[in-house]
């Protein structure tokens, strides 16, 4: 037997609830968070399910979370975007459950929980892996753009922190990020977005304990799931919201750390993702070196050949005499083209498609786009991006993704956006107890009590729609 407290407006939804669970549960229903929150002042209970509405979002849970922080939340959320999930997977959610649902996953979602609950503490592991997704394409060429464009900015360490920090959000769709330099002994907040302005300016980490001295014992990626709970490491990750960081090296001393957040999805890195991690924070120690904060902020053609010969994404450089300067391995694989056969001639000897871009690049010394360049030679469509550097073509290459819909042709504005998320929310509410109306049906069809709970509910709701 549970015992489970449903926080909705909607009677609805209460009602689909109460359908759901097994008659044995002790159910409770409020209808706001308030509510709720003084009636568990008193009552002690095993699970919440709070229905997410206009009324009740993420300012409810924060308030049912410090009324009752150990009991597990289940939500009931219209809302599918990514980073609203991830807000309430960060604000303490332990299962967001979409509208209309299934039955079956409210009942697996509570046994879920209790199993969580029954089994020993040193038994419950979350495999964060196991929900990751292998790093993007679009990632690794957002990264060469970020190196390409940097440069300009190589003797303004300030301004080199900010556009780090911008780029990692962008390429790993990150909530938040702080990057930290060298400051009286220890280390503070240089650049940041997504975290606490007061954290930010207050914080000084020394090298005696936390993130500083694994970093000067390891000297490579921290993760927040191989830190032991309540240590000075995880004390540090949890203020700075960090779920990875990184060392950046000069001379074998770390001079600095890049600490990068959740996902705004809430899934996890994947090991793809914090190998490309690790190669945009060793250029960034590069940028940020003496030599290259004194020399005019050139990226070497060596170090960038280094970084890019560990990417997945096809990488070709052209010089400005349009021969073929670099080629890495992805490229070779992607174009069915040997580096050694073409390094030195010119572009075109790659293709008439790339070399157009590459030419293009060149004379107009800016950036070029293409969602979908044929090769002819390698049969394929390709994604290609051109960027201008140091008087160089840098060319990003990967398989073009097929789309039925042209971005253009998608009319979007903020009130149109508004609007359909409330028709929407106010069409999944009824739509919630006749789908479980409906599910629960076939089983529950001989209790007379249930089949006139089934045409009231329905008849009702449907109207409402």
């Amino acid at each position: 037997m549970k015992v489970v407290m449903v926080i909705a407006a909607e009677t609805a939804i209460s009602q689909a609830i109460k359908a759901i669970l097994p008659s044995e549960d002790v159910l409770l229903f409020e209808d706001s968070p308030e509510s709720a929150a003084r009636r568990l002042v008193g009552v002690q209970v095993d699970a919440l399910i709070l229905d997410e509405s206009s009324r009740m979002g993420l300012p409810a849970v924060e308030c049912l979370r410090n009324t009752a922080p150990d009991t597990p939340l289940l939500v009931l959320s219209g809302r599918t975007d990514p980073l609203h999930q991830a807000n309430l997977l960060h604000a303490g959610v332990k299962q967001i459950i979409s509208k209309p649902f299934e039955a079956e996953t409210v009942l697996a979602a509570l046994k879920d929980i209790k199993s969580a609950n029954d089994a020993p503490q040193s038994m419950v592991v979350a495999v964060e892996g196991n929900h990751s997704t292998p790093a993007r394409t679009d990632q690794h060429w957002m990264a060469l753009r970020w190196l390409s464009r940097v440069t300009t900015y190589a003797q303004d360490v300030d301004a080199l922190s900010d556009r780090l920090i911008e780029a990692v959000v962008d390429i790993f769709d990150a909530m938040s990020c702080a990057f930290l330099t060298e400051s009286e002994g220890g280390m503070k907040v240089a650049a940041s977005t997504g975290l606490n302005d007061y954290v930010c300016s207050e914080l000084h980490l020394g090298y005696g304990s936390g993130i500083l001295r694994w970093f000067d014992e390891r000297r490579c990626l921290l993760s927040m799931d191989d830190v032991v709970p309540a240590s000075d490491i995880h004390r540090q990750l949890q203020i700075l919201q960090g779920r990875l960081a990184m060392p950046l090296l000069r001379e074998g001393r770390v001079f600095a750390v890049l600490i990068i957040g959740a996902k705004a999805s809430g899934a996890a890195y994947s090991n793809e993702e914090r190998e490309l991690l690790a190669l945009l924070c060793r250029s960034a120690s590069q940028l940020f070196g003496d030599s290259h904060l004194q020399g005019g902020g050139q990226v070497p053609g060596e170090e960038l050949g280094a970084v890019v010969n560990g990417l997945n994404v096809g990488v070709i450089r052209v010089d400005a005499e349009k021969r073929v300067q670099m080629m890495n391995p992805a490229a070779e694989r992607l174009l069915k083209v040997k580096a050694a056969t073409v390094l030195g001639r010119r572009v075109q000897q790659i293709g008439s498609a790339v070399a157009d871009i590459a030419l293009s690049v060149l004379t107009e010394q800016t950036t070029q786009d293409r969602s979908s360049v044929h090769i002819h030679m390698a049969g394929i469509n390709c994604a290609i991006h051109g960027a201008y550097m140091d008087g160089t073509a840098l060319l990003t290459l990967s398989p073009a993704v097929e789309t039925t819909v042209e971005e253009a042709d998608v009319a979007y504005s903020p009130f149109w956006e508004y609007l359909s998320s409330r028709v929407a929310q106010e069409v999944k509410n009824p739509m919630v107890a006749i789908n479980t109306f409906a599910q629960l049906l076939p089983r529950k069809y001989e209790s007379e009590e249930f089949r006139d709970a089934f045409s009231r509910v329905v008849q009702d709701e449907v109207r409402r729609i």
